[in-house]
Formats: structure tokens, sequence, C-alpha cells
């Protein structure tokens, strides 16, 4: 996979998208930043930086990449789309076997009278 540079076509396509999310209520740059400073707090490299800073958003490639190893990212995107269901899917999901796990603990404190 190539790397988009700043200041590449692309990046200067996908700061036109970023500044058009504006007008539905949206700012994607800040979102992106917010979620990558609850990932990212400790790193230091230059493009986490600029990300963080809110004034520009990572580039298509590069939020394919964070979506597939940030659940933080992916739920700000989810977010931002309106995709409400995805989230409380992925909450569901996530504490589904938690809750199995504890039922049988629940019955048998119940069935004691406790």
């Amino acid at each position: 996979m190539s790397q988009t540079h700043v200041g590449s076509r692309a990046c200067i396509r996908e700061a036109a998208k970023t500044a058009s999310y504006r007008r539905y209520g949206i700012n994607f740059a800040f979102e992106i930043a917010s979620a990558l400073e609850r990932m990212f707090q400790d790193r230091n490299a230059r493009t986490v930086k600029n990300w963080l800073s809110g004034q520009y958003g990572p580039c298509g490639a590069h939020l394919v990449v964070l979506l597939r190893h940030s659940d933080e990212v992916l739920n700000s995107v989810l977010a931002m789309a309106g995709r409400h269901e995805s989230l409380v899917a992925r909450k569901m999901a996530d504490i589904e076997l938690p809750v199995q796990e504890l039922s049988p603990l629940i019955r048998e404190l119940n069935a004691s009278g406790q």
C-alpha cells in the first residue's frame, strides 16, 4: 500500500471532504482527534500529532487502518454516521459473554435464598 503524503492530491481531496462534513454538523477532524487522543496518549509521531490537533483528519486509507485497530475510532465514526444501532450491537456483543458467565451464579444465589 502506498503512503499518502501531506499536500498530495488525495489528502487535498480528503481535506475538502472533511470541510464539507461541517455542513452536516459533523467536525470530522475533531471527532477523530478525540478518539486518537484516547488511543495514542503517549505517542509522538508527527502524523498522529497532526490528527490529534484536530486540524487534519486521516486520509481514507489511514482511516481504514485506524478503524481496523481502534474501537474508539470505529465508535466515533459510527456515531458521526448516525449508526447508533451499530454502536448498540457492538456493546451488546461485548457484554454477552460476561452475562452468560454470571447467569448461572445468579441462579445459584437465587436458589439458595440469599
